[in-house]
């Protein structure tokens, strides 16, 4: 529970904004999903830093984060009672776009439509095609694993994911790049034991997943 101190020392950690106000947090209490959850409190991350400290303050407080896109999911995963990461304001930017070797880099509130509009000249396209795609973001669509009506004959957002930026639940920022490159042994506790998970029931995972 965060007490009305709190806000002030999260406002005083971050280059962003912390609202409290009942009127913001109600607006960002629902989302797609037929659930409603009213937040702590809402924070719009101007940087990695910034999610970085909110993760670390929540973790000291015993406090659940939530990310939030466009909020267009249908299953609420933008939704909680705590605080709510929403990159849609200010963390929203195309890093890079490099048509000849069809890839681009943005932050995760950066939205479908706005690459579609970007692509328009060029004849390429992303293929997976959420039904919310012109205003889904890429960090919503990525934590999601998104497909769309085309997924049988593209697939979803993982098979064309290059490497991700992640912060972790204790704060700690690397990339997917870093995690695969590292031993195994090497990784801290709660991720070796995602990999001895995979290792030891790797055959019913690959086999049990939709053709």
């Amino acid at each position: 529970m965060m007490q009305p101190t709190d806000y002030e020392k999260l406002a005083n950690r971050i280059d962003g904004e912390v609202r409290q106000d009942f009127l913001r947090r109600y607006m960002l209490s629902t989302d797609g999903s037929i659930f409603q959850k009213i937040p702590a409190c809402v924070v719009y991350p101007r940087s990695t830093a910034d999610v970085a400290s909110t993760v670390q303050f929540a973790r000291e407080r015993g406090i659940s984060v939530h990310s939030r896109g466009a909020g267009s999911g249908l299953c609420g995963a933008a939704l909680g009672e705590g605080i709510v990461l929403d990159f849609s304001k200010y963390m929203n930017r195309l890093l890079d776009l490099d048509t000849e070797a069809k890839t681009f880099s943005c932050e995760p509130g950066y939205r479908f439509g706005e690459l579609e509009a970007q692509l328009q000249e060029t004849r390429l396209f992303f293929p997976p095609d959420p039904s919310s795609g012109e205003y889904a973001t890429f960090g919503g669509m990525t934590s999601t694993n998104a497909s769309g009506a085309h997924s049988v004959k593209y697939g979803n957002v993982a098979d064309y994911l290059l490497d991700a930026e992640l912060v972790l639940s204790d704060g700690t920022v690397t990339t997917l790049s870093e995690i695969r490159n590292t031993d195994p042994q090497d990784l801290p506790e709660n991720l070796f034991s995602l990999y001895r998970l995979y290792q030891e029931n790797g055959a019913d995972i690959e086999s049990a997943y939709p053709a």
